[in-house]
């Protein structure tokens, strides 16, 4: 067999690796490194590979193993490797892929606006038509994928309808495309985002699809992300015990997998229904793991969210632990703003607004909340944003002349 044949059996192999073993597996590893180490040995006998983008396809298997166990260095490393590689090549295909890991990196580690600036650049070479297929034969995911990751990033940003369009595209390219690893893939991205926009029942249906397929096509790291996406669907109305343990078992399997990414979220799942369940203790545990967590990888993303529900948890805790919430919820506002994330912003000043009236405080939580609803417009509706006018009405009648000036 000649060596571009050995490349390309080789990266068919670690491809399917991915789905069946995990992306961090030894075998998928080992996969992926043999055939960069094949890639590097025809380039250094200068023979031809007979795909000029097969070095893409090798780093991009590298970078999905790194980022599936998060860790911002690592796979910053390996994207701007390969977005220096595009630039050099200056044709679409490396483009496209140089731009997108790049942008997904930066939009898990927190920076939303910048992140969505590089998957503006590789969405707009993007062509389903001409890439969606490609893609999923060279690289085992179709990049079209990628919308999943900048609807998140313009839901945290308030760009609400932007990210709408976004979910639906991903979806419809993935169902038309019917390539199981990259309808995987958008199943859970974008049910990640009709859930923070309060689709809880969208989500619930996303996630029950995507558990029936990664079992039908034997993917533990989806059904293990299933498993994860069920009990967040849950959260609004399910049965807390249930949800703790499915939450539990999600995490048990994703590290099984060698996988952190995502964990610090499902922490604070387990955190909100550990509270709801008046267990304290295992309440902050939960979510003091998921801010060690959080620190420790770069994961960032949630960063806020996280430190909302630290601060909920020690509000619910009945150990007079005001101070210490409002501190906490605090902080999740200045990440929300340093991230600039007003989406996140509003959820936690709901919460220090909530925290205000029950202390009988109308014109705190009235400070707390309206400075941050001013950024949304007024004909744009959330779960959040209702809650967050409903709110503001109760709190400024609550208010007393005096308060107002």
């Amino acid at each position: 067999m000649q060596r571009h044949d050995r490349i390309r059996a080789q990266i068919g192999l670690a491809n399917a690796l991915m789905y069946t073993r995990g992306y961090t597996s030894a075998e998928t590893k080992s996969a992926f490194e043999e055939a960069k180490r094949l890639v590097d040995e025809t380039q250094a006998l200068e023979e031809d590979t007979e795909d000029k983008y097969v070095i893409f396809s090798v780093l991009f298997g590298l970078w999905a193993a790194r980022f599936v166990s998060f860790q911002f260095d690592a796979v910053r490393d390996i994207a701007q490797q390969s977005m220096e590689l595009a630039e050099s090549y200056n044709s679409v295909v490396p483009l496209i892929v140089g731009h997108s890991l790049t942008g997904a990196y930066l939009i898990v580690g927190g920076e939303f606006r910048t992140g969505c600036d590089h998957l503006d650049k590789a969405l707009d070479l993007y062509e389903p038509e001409e890439h969606a297929t490609f893609f999923a034969t060279r690289f085992g995911m179709d990049f079209g994928s990628f919308l999943s990751f900048r609807a998140m990033a313009r839901w945290a940003m308030g760009r609400f309808d932007a990210a709408a369009k976004d979910v639906d595209n991903a979806l419809l390219i993935a169902r038309q495309l019917d390539h199981a690893p990259t309808l995987m893939v958008v199943l859970h991205l974008t049910g990640t985002t009709q859930l923070w926009n309060g689709e809880g029942d969208k989500a619930g249906s996303q996630a029950a699809e995507l558990m029936d397929l990664a079992r039908e096509k034997r993917a533990p790291f989806y059904e293990a992300r299933a498993k994860a996406d069920i009990a967040m669907a849950s959260s609004v109305k399910g049965d807390l015990s249930k949800i703790a343990t499915l939450a539990e078992t999600a995490i048990r399997e994703s590290r099984a997998l060698g996988s952190t990414i995502e964990i610090p979220s499902v922490l604070c799942l387990k955190a909100k229904t550990h509270a709801g369940l008046g267990q304290v203790e295992a309440a902050r545990q939960s979510i003091n793991e998921a801010i060690t967590l959080v620190e420790s990888s770069g994961e960032k993303w949630w960063k806020s969210e996280i430190q909302r529900v630290a601060g909920e948890v020690e509000w619910m805790s009945g150990d007079g632990s005001s101070e210490l919430a409002k501190k906490l919820i605090g902080d999740a506002i200045d990440t929300a703003r340093r991230q600039d994330a007003p989406s996140f912003e509003l959820r936690a000043a709901l919460s220090l607004s909530r925290i205000y009236r029950e202390e009988g405080l109308p014109a705190n939580a009235r400070d707390a909340l309206d400075p941050v609803l001013s950024k949304f417009e007024d004909d744009v509706e959330t779960a959040d944003l209702n809650d967050a006018r409903r709110l503001l009405r109760e709190v400024k009648a609550q208010s007393t002349p005096t308060d107002w000036i």
